[in-house]
């Protein structure tokens, strides 16, 4: 029997290193809301809003990319997406602002707050309150 001699041994293979890892999700939403209108003078157009309602979840797309060193010491980087299932819904809105009305314009600025009931593992920041500006236009004669 021959034995050959293959020099000094090596060192087993570094196991693959992954780095800069990003995640992003594409979150489409549908907002349920009711409103009270409380006009203030009816001859400026003033109204005060109180809404109250939920935002439905209609589908959500995560994004990933990341880098990784292979074995034999190589850069490589990998993107995909994939999507996920989101609960229907799974926070309540609220909201209060102040409407001016001008000719068939409608003016809105309201401040709201969506707490979660469960926040979802796929959402990295809260993003629950905030301002909302709305210009909106009136069809018809009558006021509202």
């Amino acid at each position: 029997q021959t034995w050959k001699k293959s020099g000094a041994p090596q060192p087993p293979l570094l196991p693959p290193q992954a780095f800069d890892i990003t995640t992003s999700v594409s979150l489409v939403r549908m907002p349920i809301s009711l409103t009270y209108r409380w006009p203030i003078n009816s001859n400026s157009g003033l109204t005060l809003l109180m809404s109250g309602g939920t935002n439905l979840n209609l589908s959500a797309t995560q994004e990933y990319c990341f880098s990784y060193r292979e074995r034999n010491g190589e850069l490589e980087e990998e993107e995909g997406k994939f999507d996920v299932k989101p609960a229907l819904s799974n926070d309540l809105m609220f909201s209060a602002g102040i409407e001016k009305q001008w000719k068939s314009l409608v003016f809105q600025t309201e401040v709201y707050a969506a707490p979660y009931l469960q926040k979802p593992t796929y959402l990295t920041e809260n993003r629950n309150i905030g301002v909302r500006f709305k210009l909106l236009y009136h069809f018809g004669k009558t006021r509202i």
